[in-house]
């Protein structure tokens, strides 16, 4: 994950960017990010590493951090 230009966004990989804003949980057993916005969700692969990063970062639940 890199910052890029504001604290709550940030790159999982070459083509996803994510506001943490709409981070709903982190699924840790199947490595995924769920997201929600607008009534929608949609969730996202997530590497071990950037599963680390969100761990430091405090998104290690898989309750919905709302």
């Amino acid at each position: 994950l890199d910052l890029i230009g504001s604290p709550k966004l940030f790159r999982f990989s070459r083509s996803i960017y994510v506001n943490l804003d709409f981070i709903a949980r982190i699924d840790r057993k199947n490595l995924k990010c769920v997201l929600t916005f607008n009534h929608s969700t949609l969730e996202e692969d997530i590497s071990r590493s950037s599963l680390k990063l969100f761990e430091k970062l405090g998104y290690t639940t898989d309750q919905p951090l709302n």
